[in-house]
């Protein structure tokens, strides 16, 4: 699977990609959003995972510009943060998982071959 990590933190880019990359998984990353996007203008991607805290645009934002693009591009939510109820129901509008950092590399596996049936 093609997957494009967005996140700005390089350690955990780096560490979740070196464990997609052992699972099997073809690896891009991107520490912004508008990074993200340029990404996906040059190289076809099947998922995206990306912190939904980042300066500039966000991952909501990102999240949005990516529905908009593509309705078969999957996208999958990290984050940090404690999250309400209500806030997570829209973040389900625009993500197909929404998962709790911090997140091991054989997880996000599982999360992305689950996806893939």
């Amino acid at each position: 699977m093609r997957v494009l990590l967005v996140d700005d933190n390089r350690l955990v880019r780096m560490t979740l990609a070196a464990g997609l990359s052992a699972c099997g998984h073809e690896v891009a990353d991107a520490e912004s959003a508008e990074e993200a996007l340029e990404v996906l203008d040059a190289r076809p991607i099947d998922v995206v995972v990306s912190d939904i805290e980042m300066p500039g645009l966000g991952g909501i934002a990102l999240g949005r510009e990516l529905r908009g693009r593509s309705s078969r591009l999957r996208c999958v939510a990290l984050t940090a943060s404690q999250i309400s109820a209500l806030e997570y129901a829209a973040m389900h509008e625009l993500f197909e998982r929404v998962l709790s950092k911090p997140i091991s590399a054989a997880m996000l596996d599982q999360v992305l071959r689950d996806l893939a049936d």
